[in-house]
Formats: structure tokens, sequence, C-alpha cells
């Protein structure tokens, strides 16, 4: 090896909401605390919770992503990775 004995790490495609979620610990779910605007001229470009018939709103609770439950222990940004550019099932 050219450089030194440490290889790259695999990069993670990490998927984002393009939003800003708060644990709230009496309803044990992630809240809606702020939807990003993003490029709306832009479909490629737009939040992903802005996307046309989504509804997601400020104060919408997140309870699971793909069927898995989200938990102070499993936050939303770890059933995220591997998920970029793909779309997911949030409930």
């Amino acid at each position: 090896d050219i450089g030194g004995d440490l290889k790259p790490s695999p990069a993670m495609n990490v998927g984002r909401l393009g939003a800003d979620l708060n644990f709230d610990s009496k309803s044990k779910t992630f809240k809606v605390v702020r939807i990003y605007d993003g490029k709306v001229r832009e479909f490629k470009e737009m939040c992903p919770l802005r996307q046309p018939g989504l509804n997601i709103q400020v104060g919408d609770e997140i309870v699971a992503i793909d069927g898995i439950e989200v938990t102070a222990e499993k936050p939303p940004q770890a059933l995220l990775v591997s998920r970029g550019n793909k779309e997911v099932e949030l409930s």
C-alpha cells in the first residue's frame, strides 16, 4: 500500500429527512421541530419532507421508519444509514 497501512473507510450513504427532530421523552417519539425548504424549483433538490402529497407539518411525530420503531436508542439517523437517495416509509 502506498501511503501507509490504513485503507479508506467505505462511504456511508446516509439518508436525510431535511428536518430537525427532537426526542420527546414523554411520548417517546421524535417530533418534527423544523422542516427545511430546499430548492423548491428543482424537484431533485427539494427537501424530502416537502415532497407533494406528504403533508408533514412541524409538530408531527415520527414513530417508525420502514416499519422499525424509532427510540432514543435507535434514532432516525441510525435507521437512515445506507438509505440515502432511497424512499423510506415514515409513520
